[in-house]
């Protein structure tokens, strides 16, 4: 796949512009390549009215943030990652790791074990196992997850980069960490979970920039990265022989940060989001050997800051910092909102969801809250 993609856009598109900030009083967006672009807040006059969950999105419960004394939490939910095995998820908080049990009968989140990470801002990402966990902030751990009885036990430990890190993602084979940051940096590290390593395999260096996040391919042969100046994707040498390197393959250069960034689970779609100037949510086809921008929505009045598909890849979920989730149909060449559920206060940074397709988990990004979230009526 990393190999397919092709080199010509970088040159020839550069995405949505917008004449005023905050996206509200966005008043032209207009691209050069994308066929469709929907400026959503102007052609409704105002930032879009929510559905207050009578539709599809459905606000179920909220665990909200303890200290280790049992006292309500000051701090920030960064992250939330559902377990890729069980009824468990692991979030990342302000300073603490917490792992959550799932109670299907009351749909709710129970906190029943921590480990205080004693750092700012936690992202997590799981192991393919369910039995080991990448936690990373300020350096990368990796962490042994119990059940019987619950435990997060840190067995390993990477400090190579410079500054906070912004995202840790996870190959599919569960053999390698993908971790970004604001030294500009994108690095992978080996994980081998059983015998408690962790340690850099190759890294990345984006010119002048930071990081913001990364996403892997389906098939773990390459990586998209998010950055202050556009996405980069890069293909992943040599990594079943145990001696990975990174190669940039394409890079699309934007006029707004892009802080948010995911492939579709059958490889032939990327929906990215971006931040300042123009908040705007893109889909891009990637079916055809080349990268084609095929339709851009400014519809979040804040930046975009997670995006998750379902697994068909005929629909996704987005949020951002505008208190809102909102559900869309994905076709070849359009993309159209179906629902908004703007029931978050905090703003949000982090998005989950569930192996049946469910429920999604949303961590507010100025609050330590996990929301769940019913969105088994999106169809």
């Amino acid at each position: 796949m990393a190999r397919a993609f092709g080199v010509a856009l970088a040159a020839t598109w550069t995405g949505c512009a917008v004449t005023k900030e905050p996206a509200t009083e966005c008043n032209v967006c207009k691209t050069a390549g994308a066929p469709l672009c929907k400026n959503d807040l102007v052609d409704a006059g105002a930032a879009p009215t929510t559905d207050g969950g009578s539709s599809c999105l459905r606000t179920l419960s909220f665990y909200d943030g303890t200290t280790p004394l049992g006292e309500p939490s000051n701090g920030l939910s960064i992250s939330v990652r559902w377990s890729p095995v069980d009824a468990y998820a692991l979030s990342g908080a302000e300073d603490m790791l917490r792992l959550l049990a799932w109670n299907a009968e009351t749909d709710s989140l129970t906190k029943v074990a921590e480990f205080d990470h004693q750092q700012d801002r936690i992202f997590v990402g799981w192991l393919p196992d369910g039995q080991f966990a990448v936690a990373a902030s300020l350096d990368v751990r990796l962490y042994a997850v119990g059940r019987t009885p619950p435990s997060i036990t840190q067995v390993a430990t990477y400090t190579g980069h410079k500054g906070s890190i912004y995202s840790v993602t996870i190959s599919p084979d569960g053999k390698y960490a993908f971790t970004t940051g604001d030294d500009g940096t994108a690095r992978l590290l080996a994980v081998d979970g059983p015998s408690a390593t962790l340690t850099l395999a190759a890294m990345f260096t984006a010119p002048k920039t930071r990081v913001y996040e990364s996403a892997w391919s389906p098939d773990g042969k390459s990586v998209w990265l998010a950055a202050q100046d556009g996405a980069y994707l890069l293909a992943v040498d040599g990594a079943s022989t145990g001696s990975p390197s990174l190669r940039e393959v394409t890079v699309v250069h934007r006029q707004s940060w892009v802080t948010a960034l995911e492939p579709a689970p059958t490889g032939t779609a990327v929906l990215e989001g971006t931040w300042l100037p123009c908040n705007a949510l893109e889909l891009w086809n990637v079916a055809n050997a080349v990268v084609e921008p095929r339709e851009v929505l400014v519809l979040h009045s804040s930046g975009l800051k997670s995006i998750t598909w379902r697994p068909d890849g005929a629909s996704a979920f987005s949020a951002g910092h505008d208190d809102t989730v909102r559900f869309h149909h994905v076709g070849a060449d359009r993309l159209d909102t179906l629902a908004t559920l703007g029931d978050y206060t905090a703003g949000v940074h982090s998005l989950s969801l569930s192996r049946d397709g469910r429920r999604l988990l949303v961590a507010a990004s100025h609050r330590d809250r996990i929301t769940v979230t019913d969105v088994s009526g999106c169809q």
